[in-house]
């Protein structure tokens, strides 16, 4: 809405067009008639997919995943009901929920500050802001190999805005942006990295849950190393894009030696001693239980705290203990104002999504692959898992990757010991592939940290995230299937 000369307010058409197109999205291809192996239910559910995707793309976060939460609640797929508890009852979410509220404390007790006034006070930092951009991806990478990437991404996230307000850098400066983005792409991608992690062990079920049983089985440490190397090239050609292709302003990254002076100066108070010891102790938490044998006392409670358990036993920690005044240290009422929760929700419609999408009864998944299997089965071994990954990286932009997951790593890993190719290195550009789904918010839970966050334009967040698809496509083609056929 803007104001005009009269001192009305312009009525913004474009906003009602679109809306109305993502509503009508939904209804109209709803009642098409079937096509390929998609039924009835299966064209309802295409209906709400088409329309959200369009609604986030086109108007807003927030309305069109809750709108989709409905509509996949009368798609006769779910109830309402059961579509909310598919949203809110998945543990990423849950996940998410607790790391934004404990990044509030975080950033309350003003650790961030810390942070962020050492970062920008090094030497060796000053006037080198890719250096800086530098050392958080790799902050954000050890944080998801050796605690929780989700954890991190929180954290880290209220370091760079901290920073940017000591650059007074405006809200939606492009290189804020491009931290912003980096540190969840690097925090995911490592998390995705560890072998015996969630994320690898479900994809390798993926892999081994076809008719030829298990194929692929690669050892823990080349597992480790190889995804390692490959997201590693991937960032620097993201960085060195940035800095020289698109020439990106970085100029306002860099302080004064006088408040540089001060920043060194100032005394850690009460409230970030508190901070320090409770943000060691979260990530030790964390940490510990995936490098000590469970049989060492606690392990195997800390275990089954997981993330949310360790995140609530600390806040209820930290609402017990009183600051020198006698009042209570933490307000937990106080950090649900951190909740992200045009995120939370763009999360919650697409996890009931991707279970109805990947269910047989609908046949969108199958129609899908009957389609693409022609195109690849008469290809040279190199030719097929270039192609494969090619195909899949766009259709995971569109798709959410563990529903492509789970359809196609069954079906290509043997197929690719069928055409003379690798299955292990088959396995690798696919999972690796699948993980770079940040081109738009229906591609994966990651993309929603970077869609929904609100300092990152939405052009900018389309554009990292079709870089890194890029140059991960291109590094897989080029060294992944040469290294991981000497490797594997």
């Amino acid at each position: 809405m803007t104001a005009n000369g009269t001192g009305t307010k312009k009525v913004n058409i474009a906003y009602y067009v679109n809306s109305a197109i993502t509503i009508l999205l939904m209804i109209i291809i709803g009642q098409l008639p079937p096509f390929g192996h998609i039924s009835e239910m299966g064209m309802r559910i295409l209906g709400v997919f088409a329309g959200m995707m369009y609604g986030w793309i086109a108007v807003d976060i927030l309305w069109p995943s809750l709108l989709g939460l409905v509509g996949l609640g009368l798609s006769g797929f779910f109830t309402v009901n059961s579509a909310m508890a598919g949203a809110w009852g998945n543990p990423n979410l849950l996940m998410t929920f607790t790391s934004s509220i404990f990044a509030f404390v975080f950033d309350a007790c003003k650790v961030s500050d810390l942070i962020a006034a050492w970062c920008l006070s090094r030497k060796f930092i000053k006037g080198k802001p890719w250096i800086l951009a530098g050392m958080l991806i790799i902050a954000s990478m050890l944080i998801g190999i050796f605690a929780n990437g989700i954890a991190g991404i929180f954290l880290l996230w209220t370091v760079i805005l901290k920073i940017a307000k000591y650059c007074n850098m405006p809200k939606g400066d492009r290189f804020v942006s491009l931290l912003l983005s980096v540190v969840v792409m690097g925090g995911i991608s490592a998390g995705c990295s560890v072998p015996f992690r969630g994320g690898a062990i479900i994809f390798l079920g993926f892999a081994n849950s076809g008719e030829a049983g298990k194929i692929v089985n690669p050892p823990y440490t080349s597992f480790l190393l190889y995804m390692t190397f490959i997201y590693i090239l991937s960032f620097i050609l993201l960085l060195l894009w940035s800095k020289f292709v698109m020439k990106m302003d970085t100029s306002k990254v860099i302080l004064s030696d006088e408040i540089i002076a001060e920043l060194k100066t100032e005394k850690i108070n009460f409230e970030q001693k508190v901070g320090i010891a409770v943000t060691v102790l979260f990530f030790g938490m964390l940490f510990l239980p995936g490098i000590l044998p469970a049989t060492v006392p606690g392990m195997a409670w800390l275990t089954s705290l997981g993330l949310i358990g360790v995140s609530f036993v600390l806040l209820i920690g930290l609402a017990i203990l009183q600051k020198p005044d006698g009042k209570p240290f933490l307000n937990i009422a106080e950090c649900h104002k951190a909740v992200p929760w045009p995120v939370l929700w763009l999360f919650g419609a697409t996890f009931p999504l991707a279970d109805a999408m990947k269910a047989p009864e609908i046949g969108i998944m199958s129609t899908v692959t009957e389609a693409l299997l022609p195109i690849v089965t008469n290809m040279s071994p190199f030719i097929f898992m270039a192609a494969c990954t090619l195909i899949l990286g766009v259709v995971t932009q569109f798709t959410h990757n563990m529903v492509l997951g789970a359809m196609f790593l069954p079906l290509l890993c043997p197929l690719a010991t069928q055409v003379g190719a690798n299955a292990t290195v088959m396995f690798f550009l696919i999972y690796i592939i699948l993980n770079c789904s940040y081109v738009t918010p229906a591609a994966s839970m990651q993309a929603g940290f970077i869609f929904g966050h609100q300092d990152i334009a939405r052009k900018d967040a389309y554009l990292f995230g079709s870089l890194l698809l890029v140059f991960t496509y291109l590094i897989l083609v080029i060294v992944g299937i040469p290294l991981g056929n000497m490797i594997f």
